[in-house]
């Protein structure tokens, strides 16, 4: 469903360009940020081109994550600054920059106060998804500029049943 959501949103050409996705951990947050990556890159995200394999693996310079530094509590205001900056500069490969912040909630208040600004006066063809277990920690300043997308774990039987129809029936043996 937030595929389809998303897949709506790009083909339409109505795409926002800041999104706040919000779930617990486990629930696809990371996978959905290369999945909207790779359809705003390919149109139909084939999963088969050079471009749709070079985001999901990691391999993409325009397609950005931004975390907390090992041994950091919080990601820093420099590490926003750093990607504010960075937003200034032409793509390699894309038409587009996506900078994905994963444990958004993690960002220190002086971060989000220096974030609010590229939120609120985004360059061309600059994506931002905030990643994030709860909102909560989020300014209401942020949260206000942001499209708020919730995802939800699968349940057993959901994960089954895909697992059914996307895996060959070699690897789904019971094995006991």
């Amino acid at each position: 469903e937030v595929k389809a959501f998303f897949s709506g949103l790009i083909s339409g050409g109505i795409f926002s360009h800041a999104h706040l996705i919000e779930g617990p951990e486990g629930s696809g947050k990371k996978s959905l940020a290369k999945y909207i990556a790779a359809s705003l890159a390919c149109g139909g995200n084939c999963n088969d081109c050079n471009i749709c394999h070079r985001i999901a693996e990691g391999h993409c310079p325009d397609i950005k994550f931004i975390s907390r530094s090992e041994g950091q509590k919080n990601i820093s205001v420099d590490a926003v600054r750093d990607m504010i900056d960075d937003t200034s500069l032409t793509p390699l490969e894309l038409d587009f920059k996506m900078y994905v912040i994963d444990g958004a909630e993690r960002l220190s208040a002086q971060a989000q106060n220096s974030l609010l600004k590229i939120i609120e006066e985004p360059p061309k063809n600059v994506y931002i998804l905030l990643l994030c277990e709860s909102s909560a920690q989020i300014l209401v300043t942020v949260r206000s500029r942001v499209q708020r997308v919730p995802m939800q774990l699968l349940s057993r039987a959901e994960t089954e049943e895909y697992l059914k129809q996307h895996c060959e029936r070699s690897l789904l043996a019971d094995d006991g």
